[in-house]
This record gives C-alpha cells, sequence and structure tokens, in this order.
C-alpha cells in the first residue's frame, strides 16, 4: 500500500526513465513474487525430468516434454493466483496463458538455433539468452495481456490501469 503519491507513476523524478515509470518501485514485489513462481516451477520441472529419466527410465526427450506440459499447470497455478492475484479462471486467460509458454518455448527454441546453428556459438549463450528474454518478455506478456487488471484483486499492490496510463 502506497503512502501520498507515487512520483514514479506520475513521472515526476527527475532521470526516471519513462520505459521504467511502470516497474520501479510500485511492482517490485509482484516482480519478485514473479521471479519466485518461475524459479519454483523450473525447480519443479528439474527434479521431474530427472526423476523421469533416472528412475523411470524414460528417454530424454519425452522426459523434458512431459515435465514442461505438467510444470505448466504449476506455472498457471502459481502466475495466476500468487503472482497477478488473479480471482478466477476464464477460459480466454488459460488460452492466453498457454499462447505465451508455448510462444516462449518457440523463441527459447529459436534462439538456441540461432545462436548454435547460425552464429555457431557454444550453446550456453543460446540458454543464457533465452534465460534472460524469455522471463522478462513473459513478464510484461502476463501483466499486460493474460493477467489483466479486471482479473486482479483489490489486494495486488500494483497500481490501477488509470494510473498505469497517465502521462
Amino acid at each position: 500500500v502506497m503512502v501520498g503519491p507515487d512520483p514514479y507513476a506520475e513521472g515526476q523524478l527527475s532521470g526516471a526513465p519513462r520505459g521504467l515509470c511502470p516497474v520501479v518501485p510500485s511492482r517490485l514485489p509482484r516482480l519478485a513474487r514473479f521471479a519466485a513462481a518461475g524459479l519454483t516451477t523450473t525447480a519443479f520441472y528439474f527434479v521431474l525430468v530427472n526423476v523421469l529419466i533416472l528412475v523411470a527410465a524414460a528417454a530424454p526427450l519425452p522426459a523434458s516434454a512431459t515435465a514442461y506440459v505438467t510444470s505448466l499447470g504449476l506455472s498457471y497455478a502459481l502466475q495466476s493466483r500468487y503472482t497477478f492475484r488473479a480471482r478466477s479462471d476464464t477460459a480466454s486467460q488459460i488460452l492466453r496463458f498457454l499462447v505465451t509458454a508455448l510462444a516462449g518455448l518457440a523463441g527459447s527454441s529459436g534462439a538456441m538455433l540461432f545462436a548454435t546453428e547460425v552464429l555457431h556459438w557454444p550453446a550456453y549463450i543460446g540458454a543464457g539468452a533465452s534465460c534472460l528474454v524469455i522471463p522478462i518478455l513473459s513478464y510484461f506478456v502476463f501483466m499486460s495481456w493474460v493477467f489483466v487488471e479486471e482479473h486482479r484483486s483489490p489486494t495486488d499492490n500494483a497500481p490501477t490501469e488509470a494510473s498505469e496510463n497517465r502521462e
């Protein structure tokens, strides 16, 4: 809960880049929740894929695909309820989430192919680029398209849509 006007939302701070005003500082708690949800989902995926490979003797590709699809359910639950405080699920919200997640998977795969096949860079550079870019883009897409304002709980500490659109 903010006390008094938020100088970042009003764009009153000198030197504060206008593009960062919607993120800093009033959205830092949500950004921290987004990171925690992402790390939790990643850890879940990592454990599950290894259990499938090492315990269930699954081949790596099917194990990875199974773990990824399973982790999407956990990711949606955490992002919708914990990060963005959505009060309910709608078919369109779930569809937007899946589109975003699959676009992230395609972007990650594309970045890896571009880094390794076109630029002939080591795979860790493509993986690193994906680990930086995909979560950042996902956060903004989740915030502006998937979990839009009318689906958020009043207890979320983010500014209202009206305050975000002030110029």
